[in-house]
This record gives structure tokens, C-alpha cells and sequence, in this order.
């Protein structure tokens, strides 16, 4: 809106003059010539020359919100990845020419999140908008349904996060997972759902108050949903063993397919009670190894909290110390071959360690020095790096090989030939 009289009084702005993408981030009023405006929202950057009467899109620029990042094993692979408030994609890895916007193909609207495709079947994808609704998609008849699970009879209401995992599982290329406060599992594609946990979030009914504390409208996007899942991670060792995390700090353990349930994150080293668990990743490796990052900036703490355990989570040793690390934790993932190499995304970067999170270096080889890295995949074949940002769009590292052969040893030399 605009006002040419102090503020007593407001126009539209953005209706007259164009359609502009909603959710409105920042505005630049030019002081030298206050009819050239620039308004940052969640569909890009606008430029208006006549305060506001018209607006051109400025769509060259990458700075599309991703908050989750997936791969095919095509050739050349798809990558696949939801945005903020424009819906989940897939666009080509590589294209003659360079990829352009016209390359991006739509597999799934609302807000979009979690995206996998089915390793049987890539035309069939699954993805998740806010609050746990998730349909899948056939890209080859443009079929489209919807297959969020219900709770049953007698069960109480479910509590999905805006951000609802859904993860594929890394043995059976059949089984899908998604959370609410309950953990479910398909083998079908999602047409029936077991239920396989009980609540393993606190349950804090102090937490659950957005129906009593929304002021005069209640949030009906699920924005403001707490004491649910938020991350999901199936061992690629056993399907019976699974680690989940959520939004109020919890972390439970199953070694019988959910049958039995742990919690394993009541006194981990170094991390505040009640973190957000952002992400809990089962290792590669190491059946009895896994990691998990932390998110603690709602309550002003923006420091960076990742553990790892040795012994599903019996005990957990804090990985964070390192001076070089800034912005909360997002994501961390292990590398497919040197067990020692991790990968972290944080609010303000990329982070890689060869130490095994000892010590951790900013990596900054044409990757933005301060950009949330929300989601990080590593592709089998081709080792690439792809990464999930907020605000910069998707990022490919092509072919990480030669990190792993920098050993401590190694980088004390003048120079190194490497393979």
C-alpha cells in the first residue's frame, strides 16, 4: 500500500498496476527518486518506476526459497525440491545451454516442502505442502491424489507440522514415512497407512494453545502446529531401525520397525532442553552411528548445535565447538565413502568437516557465504552436492571426490596433484 498523505490514509499499490506475489519481505524506496521501488517477496524481486502503478518481475534472479531438496536416479538425474508459497518442482540437473525457468516442470502446489519420487516408477512423485498434506503425483497422466493419512476412530486429532516429513525408506524402495505427533508407514503408495508409534513428542499441552491464543482469527495454515515431528530418518543398515526427531526437542529410537520405541535425547552435551530437532540422520556406515542438528533461534539462541552417537543414542558426543561454525543447524549428512567427512547446512552457510566434526571449514567455492542451507543430498552416482537454500535457489557442487583425499596430512603440502 501507499500513502501520500503521512499515513492517514492508504491505496493499494500492487492491484492496479499488475499482479504481485504475496508475502511481502522487504521494500527498497530508491532516496534519490522515490517513484523506483524494489519489493522482495516470497515470488521473487518486483521493480516499480511509477511508485507503484506497475510492476516488472525481475526473474533472472535465483532467489527461489527451497526447504528441501531430493534427487532421481536418472541420467542426467532430476532434481526435485518444494518452495516457499509456490509449490514442489523438478527440474534437470544439467541442460544444453544452461537450465532455464522453463526447464522446472510443477509436481505439487501450496507451500511445498518434502518432495520423493519413487525409485520404481520417476514418474511417480510425492510431495507435501503445509500441514501434512500430501498427494501423489503421476507426471505421465497428470493424476494427481491425495494420500495423507487420517487419524481413525477414537484417536485424537493429528498434529501436523507446516514442514511434515515425508522420507523414503533406504532399503525398500516401497515404504514411505511421514510423521504427525504419530509415525506412519505405507508400503502401497500411500493408499492405506499404518500407524506404527505412539505420541513421541512431549505432548505439552502448554504448547498447543494456537486455538486459545490466536487473537481474533485462529492460524489455519499450521504454521503455528507444535509438539510434532519434524524429521525422520530410516537406517539404510535395517528398516526396523528408525530414528525420529521433533519440534520440541525430543528424539526416539526404534530397533523393531516401531514395535518399541526409546527416547534418546534427554541429556545431550552442549544442547539446550526442548531444542527444535531440525534434523536426526541415521549414519551410512555405522548402523549404531547417527547425527542430529538442532534449531534454537525462537528463543533468541542462534548458536549452532549438532551431536552425533555412536551408540544409538545411549550416549551423544556436541560437534559444535568449533569457532568457524555460525547460524543455527539446519541439516547434517555423512559422506557415502569417508565416514570422517560431514556436511552441515546452517542458517549462514555451508559447513564441511574431515575430522569427523572436530573442526568444521565454511565452504565457499561460488556457494553464498550467508545463505540457509535447508537441505543437503549427496547423489550416488555422480557424487554431486546438491543443495536446498533459502533465498538462493538450488546450488549442485558437481563431484565432492576430491574432498575426501584432503586429509590433514595432505593439506600440510605446497601442492598436491589430485585425481
Amino acid at each position: 500500500s501507499i500513502s501520500n498523505d503521512g499515513g492517514y490514509s492508504f491505496s493499494e499499490a500492487s492491484n492496479d498496476g499488475g499482479w504481485v506475489h504475496s508475502d511481502h519481505h522487504a521494500l527498497w524506496i530508491n532516496p534519490q527518486n522515490p517513484k523506483h521501488l524494489y519489493l522482495g517477496t516470497d515470488g521473487g524481486v518486483y521493480m516499480s518506476l511509477d511508485h507503484g502503478v506497475t510492476w516488472s518481475h525481475l526473474n533472472t534472479l535465483p532467489v527461489s526459497q527451497f526447504y528441501h531438496v531430493q534427487t532421481d536416479m536418472q541420467s542426467p538425474y532430476n532434481v526435485y525440491g518444494g518452495l516457499q508459497d509456490n509449490g514442489s518442482w523438478r527440474g534437470p540437473s544439467q541442460s544444453a545451454g544452461g537450465i532455464e525457468n522453463r526447464d522446472w516442470e510443477n509436481v505439487g502446489g501450496g507451500d511445498g516442502f518434502w518432495v520423493q519420487v519413487d525409485p520404481q516408477d520417476p514418474a511417480i512423485v510425492y510431495s507435501e505442502s503445509q500441514g501434512g498434506n500430501i498427494s501423489r503425483f503421476n507426471t505421465r497422466t497428470n493424476q494427481s491424489k491425495y494420500v495423507q493419512p487420517q487419524a481413525q476412530k477414537g484417536e485424537p486429532k493429528l498434529r501436523w507440522n507446516w514442514n511434515t516429513p515425508i522420507v523414503r525408506s533406504a532399503t525398500d524402495g516401497k515404504t514411505l514415512y511421514c510423521g504427525a505427533q504419530f509415525l506412519y508407514k505405507t508400503t502401497d503408495r500411500g493408499n492405506s497407512w499404518q500407524r506404527i508409534s505412539p505420541d513421541l513428542t512431549t505432548n505439552d499441552t502448554l504448547k498447543q494453545k494456537q486455538y486459545s491464543s490466536g487473537g481474533l482469527t485462529v492460524d489455519n495454515t499450521s504454521a503455528e502446529n507444535h509438539c510434532t515431528i519434524f524429521s525422520i530418518s530410516p537406517s539404510p543398515f535395517d528398516d526396523r531401525l528408525l530414528y525420529v526427531g521433533t519440534d520440541d526437542g525430543n528424539i526416539q529410537v526404534t530397533t523393531d520397525g516401531g514395535v518399541n520405541w526409546s527416547l534418546i535425547s534427554k541429556n545431550i552435551p552442549g544442547v539446550p532442553a526442548g531444542a527444535w530437532v531440525s534434523r536426526v540422520e541415521a549414519s551410512r556406515h555405522n548402523r549404531n552411528v547417527a547425527y542430529a542438528t538442532f534449531d534454537n533461534h525462537a528463543y533468541g539462541d542462534m548458536r549452532t548445535y549438532v551431536a552425533k552417537t555412536a551408540d544409538q543414542g545411549k550416549t551423544w558426543t556436541f560437534l559444535g565447538n568449533s569457532t568457524a561454525l555460525q547460524g543455527y543447524a539446519h541439516v547434517v549428512i555423512e559422506d557415502s565413502e569417508n565416514p570422517d567427512m560431514l556436511f552441515l547446512g546452517t542458517e549462514f552457510g555451508l559447513y564441511v568437516s574431515n575430522d569427523g566434526g572436530q573442526n568444521w571449514v565454511l565452504y565457499k567455492a561460488k556457494v553464498p557465504e550467508y545463505v540457509a542451507v535447508r537441505d543437503l543430498v549427496l547423489h550416488s552416482k555422480t557424487n554431486d552436492l546438491v543443495l536446498a537454500t533459502h533465498g538462493r535457489g538450488v546450488l549442485i557442487i558437481d563431484d565432492i571426490s576430491p574432498l575426501r583425499r584432503l586429509s590433514p596430512e595432505l593439506l600440510q603440502k605446497d601442492a598436491v596433484l589430485l585425481p
